[in-house]
């Protein structure tokens, strides 16, 4: 009976030691929500719209001249004329839903307790100012809320491609979220494509189940809605304003904005995530390999990005007629820029792509964990690089990075975790303690001030 009680204590310690990250990041979130100044931007415009009309006209009306989002908008309608705290709670909660299924998906059983630290720290990594561009309703809503559901919604795939049992209650859950996730245009696109790969995968192996048959259809059918719906394109249309003369761009300029634009965040400025991603991937393969040429190598993309930002500026000092690309530039400074100022930009960010390629080889060899990362990495890209052909693409703001930021999320974690398995236990602590720290500290203390400092609009 002792040795039974003994063990019992364990597993509740164990349980708490996995659950503890996932409460505290509730309250720092809970904290930073209440910091914030209630409704703002788009978010009084859908508190006001039933007022001289019904839920039923705004639907019809909206499908027909502006939307597809039905259901991300129906919610946001009802949850902004209801208390802004209840907004607080549930935008919370969707921050740990995110932790969460990120941690089912990608942190191995035995790894939790560390690893889900390291998640909740780079989570407090993500700038959270940049979900208040239209609201903050607004914005989580169509963001946020997405890519948490739509994440939540890859449990079952993963369930039943590791031949675990996928209950009943959680298949219903994912489609649920699926409905609710694939109402937006990149996570539905998202959706598809991650579930039409898995599902051939899972077809080719006779292991095909009925329920991600079942999430594959209502993904595809949530796609099929926002493609038919009229009203996109009419809201294409009347969005030309925002960018001057973007009829006239055929698919291979769209595609060069839409590259250009997102890379350039995250490379051409100093970005936080892709800093810390660069780090890890030097010490991934320093820890990985002992020969000086695999280890230069898994070093230039940090020397690379740190030459970029010191050699950019010092550049624009003394040749400010250059002119340098910064993702909250104004169009008309980013389109004013050199067509050879440009391609250079855009060479040096596909060199950098191409580092990363090889570091994750170096890291992970020719493993499926390899594929995996380069696959996350490129439906980030891909999820910002089709914002470029909308005319909003740089008026939407920062907003549409969420889906990259936590790209590189995912493969930050998954470098970790091949860290960790080639340190000690004590190491694993150390690493553990600087994110936590460097979150809480750093990140997260920002996140606070530039909360604190938003003006009320």
């Amino acid at each position: 009976m002792e040795v039974i009680k003994i063990k019992e204590n364990s597993d509740i310690k164990r349980k708490f030691s996995e659950l503890a990250p996932f409460l505290f990041l509730f309250f720092m979130m809970l904290f930073l929500h209440s910091l914030t100044k209630g409704l703002q931007n788009d978010d009084l415009w859908f508190n006001a719209i039933l007022n001289d009309r019904t839920i039923l006209e705004y639907w019809c009306w909206r499908y027909e001249t502006w939307s597809s989002r039905l259901i991300v908008e129906t919610i946001l309608i009802y949850l902004s004329m209801s208390k802004y705290w209840i907004w607080c709670l549930l935008d919370s909660l969707m921050f740990v839903l995110l932790a969460y299924s990120i941690s089912v998906l990608f942190i191995p059983k035995e790894k939790k307790v560390y690893e889900n630290w390291i998640v909740i720290s780079m989570i407090l990594c993500y700038p959270f100012i940049q979900l208040s561009s239209a609201g903050w309703l607004a914005t989580t809503l169509n963001y946020l809320w997405p890519l948490s559901l739509g994440m939540f919604a890859f449990i079952p795939l993963k369930k039943a491609f590791c031949h675990e049992k996928v209950s009943v209650i959680s298949g219903v859950l994912s489609i649920i979220c699926i409905l609710y996730a694939g109402n937006t245009e990149q996570m539905g696109a998202i959706l598809v494509c991650v579930y039409i790969i898995f599902c051939v995968c899972l077809l080719l192996k006779r292991e095909l189940k009925l329920v991600v048959v079942i999430n594959l259809v209502v993904s595809l059918l949530s796609i099929l809605f926002v493609i038919t719906c009229p009203g996109n394109e009419v809201r294409a249309m009347a969005e030309m304003h925002w960018f001057e003369g973007y009829e006239n761009l055929g698919i291979i300029s769209k595609l060069k904005y839409g590259f250009f634009s997102s890379t350039a965040h995250f490379i051409e400025s100093s970005n936080l995530m892709f800093s810390l991603f660069s780090i890890l991937l030097l010490v991934a393969v320093w820890v990985n390999y002992q020969d000086k040429i695999h280890r230069v190598i898994g070093a230039l993309p940090l020397l690379l990005k740190s030459s970029i930002l010191i050699g950019s500026r010092v550049l624009l000092a003394y040749h400010p007629e250059i002119g340098i690309y910064h993702p909250e530039q104004e169009l008309s400074q980013i389109t004013a820029l050199s067509s050879s100022v440009s391609l250079f930009y855009i060479f040096i960010n596909i060199v950098m792509i191409v580092l990363i390629i090889i570091c994750l080889f170096f890291i992970f060899g020719k493993s499926k964990k390899a594929y995996l990362s380069i696959l996350i990495l490129a439906a980030g890209l891909v999820s910002r690089i089709i914002i470029g052909f909308s005319p909003t693409i740089f008026a939407s703001g920062l907003r549409t990075f969420i889906y990259f930021y936590f790209a590189l999320l995912i493969v930050n974690l998954l470098v970790v975790d091949n860290i960790f398995k080639k340190t000690t236990r004590s190491v694993q602590k150390i690493i553990t303690y600087i994110f936590v720290y460097a979150g809480i500290f750093l990140s997260f203390a920002c996140s606070v001030i530039e909360v604190i400092r938003l003006p009320i609009s």
